[in-house]
């Protein structure tokens, strides 16, 4: 089995003037990166993506 791990750089957290979190936010395993190496988004929304897509699976 593949370990997949979701990076989340705690330091790069901001909140925007509109009072969104944005910061690294990438998958990870065995080198490889998704969306890529250091992707920077805003955190709450792609994590509600991801876990809604993992819930149906």
């Amino acid at each position: 089995m593949t370990d997949i791990k979701v990076n989340v750089a705690m330091e790069s957290l901001e909140l925007t003037s509109r009072k969104a979190v944005t910061g690294e936010i990438y998958f990870e395993s065995n080198g490889t990166y998704f969306p890529e190496l250091h992707w920077n988004d805003f955190i709450i929304v792609v994590l509600n993506w991801w876990l809604r897509v993992i819930h149906k699976i």
